[in-house]
């Protein structure tokens, strides 16, 4: 109906006990755009809340468009299981606007072609980790590092609608601190805010 979408997360994109917090992001982020039906508006901002872990059963996602003015659109969303809440996500789309204040400061590190990596095995990775090919070149996660600094390639190994916050296959700072391979869940994440820094590698080698 109306605002409403209903679908099963399959196993294969789980972490742990529940489902993989990108693809549910995805999800409702995807949910948001169907329901605001403006391609021209953009997500300038999103923010999901994990609630509880997503099992392998009906999900139902229900949207709101709680406010849409001439340029700017406020959505909301949420996923349930059972009739209890697991998610609760929120965003803001908007129209580009014309300015001339256009920059980018950001430079890529210094890094070994990925071609030079040896790929990690699935064996090291959680369940949804097998859709993507990750290669390190800094920082090992579950290593014990002093430093949480860590640096690598990533690729999806087949076609996939990514969303938009890309830095969620990434293991976090925390890993690297750590010993052993230990659950490490979010509550939250932000997407569009300063939480990784990303440089895209096109197919023909230039960054």
């Amino acid at each position: 109906g109306e605002g409403r979408y209903a679908g099963q997360i399959a196993p294969r994109w789980f972490q742990g006990r529940g489902a993989y917090g990108g693809v549910l992001g995805g999800a409702l982020l995807r949910s948001m755009m169907r329901e605001l039906g403006a391609p021209e508006r953009s997500p300038r901002s999103f923010t999901v809340h994990f609630c509880a872990p997503v099992a392998e059963a009906e999900s139902l996602i229900t949207v709101r468009i709680e406010r849409a003015g001439r340029q700017v659109s406020h959505l909301s969303a949420r996923l349930e299981q059972g009739g209890q809440v697991a998610c609760l996500a929120s965003a803001t789309f908007a129209v580009s606007r014309d300015t001339s204040l256009v920059f980018s400061h950001a430079r890529r590190p210094e890094a070994p072609p990925p071609e030079d990596l040896t790929a990690i095995p699935d064996a090291f990775l959680p369940a949804f980790g097998a859709h993507f090919e990750y290669r390190w070149f800094r920082g090992v996660p579950f290593s014990g590092a002093a430093e949480a600094d860590m640096g690598g390639w990533l690729r999806p190994r087949h076609c996939l609608w990514w969303p938009s916050f890309r830095g969620s296959l990434w293991f976090g700072g925390r890993s690297l601190r750590r010993e052993k391979d230990s659950r490490i869940g979010a509550a939250a994440v932000r997407a569009l805010g300063p939480c990784h820094e990303f440089h895209f590698r096109s197919p023909g080698g230039d960054i």
